[in-house]
């Protein structure tokens, strides 16, 4: 059977930035002057919309699963997950938003299933429960002694009568067996406490539910989450403006497990209860003990996860130790470092001080660590999901474009791309798991082009018609940004220069006759631009921050290249050996042939001699 594709505009999220149509293949949408009948219609539109059925979950799946298909595109096909963060007129933000709204939606995608499965285990726990309420009532009446219970409904005749008034009817008196009021109001109070639980995990005061997750937010760098009433927030939100952003994550977190710690219990109480398992002076004190560390693997992938979210300026703020607090301890606190590689020329500690965090975080061995931007969709896409799907501590380092950047980019390249090729934010994926006792198992960089060669190489076609092979470095990125713009200087006149990527490579002596340069084509016009030496040495720590990756990830090793040096010298000394030998020789015979030809000058000079002094007495005879 087909399926209905739609869009549909929300009037009261839509900023009118066209960014939509603009990227829209099919021309579905086009921008059209505001009317008051267009807006109508679109209000209908979007509550028709609200009505229709959710993409049932097999498509989504069929779909994220399509090589020809985006799997975030797919994931987004849910309302129950898109809806996860709602709009705001924050333009300023909107790259912010943007990241935000993929991670908070992938993780919708990756929680709601799992609440689900919960809802259903208590919808199955509450049904055998209440059978067995039932079972156990049933069992004390008292069904063997038929002759007098028939007895006692011929005297009532046929009409209605309560079990009460049967019991006691009876001459005799019908009697039943007896029953243990303690068990059954052990199951009864649990079964209400079923009940209370199912409702607020479907339901709940707001209707749809408890939130799956929570998030803090670096107020003081981010004043778009905060805003009042009107952020684009779902979820509980903290937004962090003074003191420890660890221990109010860890604060929060700890507040929110006490409560699912509580649920954990109803629910081991239950599966215990409904095969008449439960011993109270057995299991009441182990489930009274239950704690984090006593949480089964899959009750600890359904605890709520808390999503912090910072930026650069935060680690540059002496910021380091609070995240990597966060980052030793086993709870599912989700690091969200959103980075724009923004940095002053004269702040080039900035850089180091977030390379080495990254770095700090992959040593110690307890959190997945992510590196990523939209460059690359089905690298994010991965790496969020895996990540997310972690029960323990996670980092997300991703890359977010401000609009100010828009300039200066190389022909067939959006920041997103130039970014992952400059080797400005490598792709990295960490998973503690995959392998805890060489990193190089657990570290990934296989999504990154040239990933064995220290930068990207890609074909430039001359004017002339010729091929360049130009290495992409860290100056081809420095290029595009605003702050760094005085940094570079169009060449008129091309003397002696050489590729920054190539330039870095040489030693302190070979750099001073040598301008270290990169190259644009403007047009049919081939410019060289002369970099600075701020440019010079940041693309330094970049290359040592890479090298430094492909080392840990063991596709790059000193012995390799130590050999690799050996064999080149020993190559040179017998190259130059052999050509000293060559030059000795070729002086031993030039020698030789000189004394040679010097002896045959001197015979041909003595038989001249000779031969004119006997001319000489010849002509004295006469």
């Amino acid at each position: 059977s087909g399926e209905l594709f739609s869009l549909a505009i929300d009037p009261n999220a839509c900023t009118g930035c066209g960014i939509c149509t603009g990227i829209c293949p099919e021309n579905a949408l086009e921008p059209v002057a505001e009317t008051t009948a267009i807006n109508s219609q679109t209000r209908r539109n979007y509550l028709l919309w609200e009505q229709l059925p959710d993409t049932p979950g097999d498509t989504i799946r069929r779909l994220q699963h399509d090589p020809d298909y985006s799997s975030l595109a797919a994931t987004m096909l849910s309302r129950n997950f898109y809806r996860s963060l709602i709009g705001s007129g924050e333009d300023s933000a909107q790259e912010e938003k943007k990241i935000m709204h993929i991670i908070t939606s992938l993780t919708e995608a990756i929680l709601q299933p799992k609440v689900i499965e919960v809802v259903n285990k208590i919808g199955d726990y509450s049904e055998r429960l209440a059978e067995n309420v039932r079972n156990k009532l049933g069992d004390a009446l008292p069904a063997e002694n038929l002759e007098q219970l028939s007895e006692t409904l011929k005297d009532i005749g046929r009409r209605k009568i309560h079990l009460a008034d049967l019991m006691s009817r009876s001459q005799d008196g019908l009697k039943g067996k007896f029953i243990d009021s303690g068990d059954l109001q052990r199951k009864t109070d649990l079964l209400k406490s079923l009940k209370d639980l199912k409702w607020s995990l479907e339901e709940g005061p707001s209707g749809v539910g408890r939130s799956r997750f929570a998030l803090v937010f670096n107020g003081h760098s981010m004043p778009w989450a905060r805003k009042y009433p009107f952020n684009p927030m779902t979820q509980p939100t903290l937004i962090h403006e003074e003191g420890s952003i660890s221990g109010d994550a860890l604060g929060l977190f700890l507040g929110q497990l006490r409560y699912q710690i509580d649920h954990f219990k109803l629910l081991r109480r239950a599966d215990l209860e409904v095969g008449d398992r439960y011993d109270p002076a057995q299991h009441d004190l182990s489930i009274a003990e239950l704690n984090w560390s006593k949480l089964s693997n899959e009750e600890k992938q359904l605890v709520t996860p808390i999503l912090v979210v910072i930026d650069r300026k935060f680690l540059d703020n002496n910021g380091w130790g609070e995240l990597n607090r966060l980052l030793s301890v086993e709870y599912p606190v989700k690091i969200i470092l959103l980075d724009d590689l923004h940095f002053a020329p004269e702040d080039t500690a900035s850089l180091a001080h977030v390379n080495a965090f990254m770095l700090g975080a992959i040593s110690l061995k307890s959190a997945y660590v992510f590196q990523g931007g939209l460059g690359e969709i089905d690298h994010l896409f991965d790496g969020l999901m895996e990540g997310m799907h972690s029960p323990g501590p996670a980092l997300f380092r991703i890359y977010i474009k401000k609009e100010l950047d828009q300039h200066n980019i190389m022909a067939g390249k959006d920041l997103d791309r130039l970014a992952l090729d400059c080797r400005a934010l490598p792709l990295l994926n960490f998973n503690p798991d995959r392998k805890k006792d060489f990193l190089r198992g657990a570290i990934h960089l296989e999504a990154n082009q040239h990933v064995q060669e220290d930068w990207v190489v890609e074909k430039m076609k001359l004017p002339s018609g010729d091929v360049l092979d130009y290495a992409q470095s860290w100056a081809d990125w420095a290029f595009t940004q605003e702050e760094w713009k005085s940094h570079f200087q169009l060449i008129t006149e091309v003397g002696n220069w050489d590729l920054v990527s190539l330039y870095i490579l040489k030693n302190k002596a070979d750099r001073e006759a040598v301008t270290p340069v990169i190259i644009r084509l403007d047009g049919e016009e081939l410019k060289y631009y002369s970099v600075s030496r701020e440019v010079v040495r940041v693309t330094e720590i970049s290359l040592d921050y890479w090298r430094t990756l492909r080392e840990m990830s063991g596709r790059l090793y000193e012995y390799p290249q130590r050999l690799q040096a050996e064999v080149e010298k020993e190559i040179k000394h017998k190259y130059e050996k052999k050509l000293d030998d060559q030059a000795n020789d070729f002086h031993a015979r030039l020698h030789e042939q000189e004394k040679i030809h010097m002896q045959k000058i001197k015979e041909s000079l003595k038989q001249r001699l000779v031969a004119l002094s006997k001319m000489s007495k010849n002509k004295m005879g006469n």
